[in-house]
């Protein structure tokens, strides 16, 4: 991954302020089907990233202790 352990939590508060927008701009434009499935794709992306990295750094402190 490109993501090094030091970028971990940047990239998950990131990841989150990203996916809440995107929820957000997703609800206030719902009349636009365009709109709606392109937040929905972005949201989808951007989730499945941070879950990657999120299990990765469970995975690394539960292996440290």
């Amino acid at each position: 991954m490109n993501i090094t352990e030091e970028e971990v939590l940047l990239f998950l508060v990131a990841s989150l302020a990203f996916v809440m927008s995107a929820s957000s701009v997703r609800l206030v434009l719902a009349s636009s089907p365009f709109i709606s499935t392109l937040m929905n794709g972005i949201i989808i992306f951007t989730a499945a990233g941070a879950f990657v990295v999120s299990f990765k750094a469970l995975f690394k402190v539960a292996k440290s202790e």
